[in-house]
């Protein structure tokens, strides 16, 4: 039986083996045999692949890609390691290509949306071999997506709906349009970025939705915007009023606003003042007010007038709660009235006295109180301007004593206070006033002598 020879090696290249004669049956030779072992080149395949427009360094894995048909890259030698070696130019200017040893990277121009193609090498180690790579440039659809948004009523608001919009591919994205189903007033600005929404005219709050499309320039995506209508309270606050002490029918303004154009506002009390008398006055009248969409509507516009007349002859502070409604929402404001005194007004009085005399004078009949309190005088003693002395005798009156051999006009002050009917010593005031006195000197009197 002959004997079997197996070669241990797959290397490519000439072996050289040699053949033992005895091996041989029926004579004797002596040979050298010389074997050649071909290497076979790897099998490739054009390659298809898509990427999108502006997308960067798509990695292509060529030894995993497998054809419609089943085809992919291989070796009839199982044994050998098949490697990426080279890329070819690509047919559209711009484009970038690169590999390693198991991917080819591909960066399509900026902008480019269209097929390029160029090759790719593989080698075994031993044998090199070209094939085909397309790719399809493709633009992605800009994404949309839902907008909800929380809008006031009778006024107009800007709505950013391309903030959660993008686009893969980077492209500039705009609105193509909007307001399929919407119940207001939508305007795509200028530059196609935003939507002005103007609600219908009316008091309800509501809701309001609409479709809208975007585009890349070439390609379009849709979705829907909601919109929450909403209510504006009235605008409120606490106020604080100051009287006079003693005034009468004092008109504090109680009126209150609200934002929403289309809005009626009515104030009614929930408590009282406690002290003095009062009044809630009411005055309606109405108002044209242009909407945002141009149109004129008829409004009542409300005032109120609070006519308040607070008890006599003392200062308090005193307050109570007012309810403020547009019929929607209700707020409340805290009404504070400070009944306050008023100073008295000290009127200068003038005198004559003789050097080295003296003079009453009653200063306080002149002086006043816008507030009508009773007014009284406030000192013991005082120093004049030029050295003299005013002394109180009582609640009205004062008594002048100018310094000795004093000539000429002198300044007298003097204190007054106004008072409270309650005898509290709250708000109370003091002036000064001046008894202005002029001093003359008198003559001696000559009385006629007789000498014998």
């Amino acid at each position: 039986m002959p004997e079997q020879i197996t070669l241990g090696s797959t290397t490519v290249g000439r072996s050289v083996f040699g053949i033992n004669p005895s091996l041989l049956k029926g004579g004797t030779i002596a040979q050298t045999v010389y074997i050649e072992i071909l290497n076979r080149a790897p099998e490739l395949i054009d390659l298809a692949y898509t990427v999108s427009k502006n997308s960067i360094k798509n990695a292509f894995d060529v030894f995993s890609y497998v054809s419609d048909n089943g085809g992919m890259i291989s070796d009839p030698d199982t044994s050998d390691t098949l490697t990426v070696v080279g890329v070819g130019s690509s047919a559209v200017n711009d484009s970038s290509i690169s590999y390693d040893s198991l991917y080819v990277y591909y960066t399509p121009p900026t902008g480019f949306n269209s097929e390029d193609s160029f090759t790719y090498a593989v080698s075994d180690g031993n044998s090199t071999v070209s094939a085909n790579i397309k790719v399809t440039v493709v633009n992605d659809a800009p994404v949309c997506t839902p907008d909800y948004f929380v809008v006031a009523k009778n006024t107009k608001t800007v709505l950013n709906v391309l903030a959660n919009d993008y686009d893969i591919n980077s492209d500039t994205i705009t609105i193509y349009s909007a307001g399929s189903g919407s119940v207001g007033t939508l305007v795509i600005s200028d530059d196609k970025q935003n939507i002005s929404y103007i609600p219908p005219p009316q008091i309800e709050p509501q809701i309001d939705s609409w479709e809208y499309q975007i585009t890349d320039g070439s390609l379009y995506g849709s979705s829907f915007v909601f919109v929450k209508i909403v209510n504006t309270p009235p605008t409120g606050g606490d106020r604080v009023f100051n009287v006079p002490k003693n005034s009468t029918n004092n008109i504090l303004d109680l009126s209150y606003t609200d934002e929403d154009m289309l809005d009626t506002v009515y104030v009614s009390m929930l408590t009282k003042p406690s002290r003095g008398s009062f009044q809630l006055v009411e005055y309606s009248a109405i108002d044209q007010v242009n909407y945002p969409t141009q149109d004129f509507y008829s409004v009542t516009t409300n005032t109120y007038k609070l006519i308040y007349t607070p008890e006599s002859g003392t200062v308090y502070s005193e307050s109570f709660q007012i309810k403020i409604s547009d019929t929607i929402d209700v707020v409340t404001a805290k009404i504070t009235i400070n009944v306050v005194p008023v100073a008295p007004v000290a009127v200068n009085d003038t005198a004559y006295c003789s050097k080295n005399s003296n003079v009453t004078a009653n200063v306080v009949s002149n002086d006043y109180s816008t507030s009508g309190d009773v007014l009284k005088l406030s000192f013991t003693s005082l120093e004049t301007l030029y050295g003299g002395e005013i002394r109180m005798l009582d609640d009205n009156n004062v008594i002048y004593i100018p310094a000795t051999n004093f000539v000429g006009t002198d300044y007298a002050p003097y204190y007054v206070n106004n008072t409270n009917s309650d005898g509290s010593t709250d708000g109370i005031f003091q002036s000064t006033g001046y008894l202005i006195v002029t001093v003359a000197n008198t003559p001696p009197i000559a009385v006629a002598d007789s000498f014998t």
